[in-house]
């Protein structure tokens, strides 16, 4: 009998120790499974976190971020350039990144290293991405449901576009500048190709992504419509490029130069000022 009772009492010491002191013992070894802080690398990324209302986590953001709601927010780089320094005295939980190439990969390596900061990859290359990183966001943020509100009204509007390609007759030849020296335009793959391609028109450019071309290409392309991105309001450069039946229009919309979740509707906006 002692020695059940013996047994017995063992058991329970063990149940407790698992229940209480164990069980804190594993909380404290398990990484953390959301970013209770972050910092965010380019526009795209902060205007996600925007949207789903985590921007009083955000520490700060890259040097190109303009939004009104992270204005006092330190700056720490670029989306190319970022300051590892600045980012690991911060002391981030998570550290939001735009893949761009083997170069950065390297220069967030002593973070990765360090182990004190989660340095994780957000794809947007384009709108399309918006759903699966509003996703990604979502998860690590503790923040599902708004994500997948988010989403819902997203893929509405996105239909609500698709739509109006429907309602166009003849395609039009559309170029979109983006740069005027050197001229860089919107090839394919790029965001300004999905914009024009969504509402059904023509992008003459065959090249990849955002090439730089020379004037003679430029002229190759016949464009019925310029649509200058260059915030540089045509440049002389430009306006003697295109001939007297082309129309050029001005869009100095930051939500048509990089991938935001409003991007679809300021389009829709600009298409139907223009009268398409």
């Amino acid at each position: 009998m002692k020695f059940k009772r013996g047994f017995l009492a063992n058991i329970l010491v063990l149940f407790i120790f698992s229940c209480t002191g164990g069980e804190k013992g594993k909380r404290e070894l398990a990484p953390p499974t959301f970013c209770n802080n972050f910092i965010t690398l380019g526009p795209s990324i902060t205007e996600l976190v925007i949207a789903l209302k985590a921007e009083n986590r955000l520490l700060a953001v890259s040097r190109y971020d303009d939004r009104p709601e992270v204005a006092e927010k330190p700056r720490v780089g670029g989306i190319l350039d970022p300051e590892i320094e600045r980012i690991a005295a911060l002391n981030p939980a998570c550290l939001f990144y735009i893949p761009s190439g083997a170069a950065l990969e390297m220069r967030l390596n002593p973070l990765r290293n360090s182990n004190k900061t989660k340095v994780l990859p957000i794809d947007i290359p384009n709108i399309k991405a918006i759903p699966k990183a509003l996703n990604e966001l979502g998860q690590l943020l503790h923040l599902e449901d708004k994500a997948t509100e988010l989403q819902h009204n997203f893929e509405l509007k996105e239909k609500e576009v698709d739509n109006l390609a429907l309602q166009k007759g003849a395609k039009l030849r559309a170029v979109t500048v983006y740069g005027l020296a050197p001229l860089v335009v919107a090839g394919r793959g790029s965001m300004g190709h999905e914009l024009m391609t969504l509402v059904g028109f023509e992008n003459p450019v065959k090249k990849e992504n955002y090439p730089v071309i020379d004037e003679e290409y430029f002229l190759s392309l016949a464009p019925d419509i310029v649509f200058d991105m260059s915030h540089q309001e045509g440049g002389a450069r430009l306006k003697r490029l295109i001939g007297p039946k082309t129309r050029l229009i001005i869009l100095n919309d930051e939500e048509l130069r990089h991938p935001a979740l409003n991007s679809l509707a300021v389009w829709q906006k600009r298409l139907k000022e223009l009268g398409f």
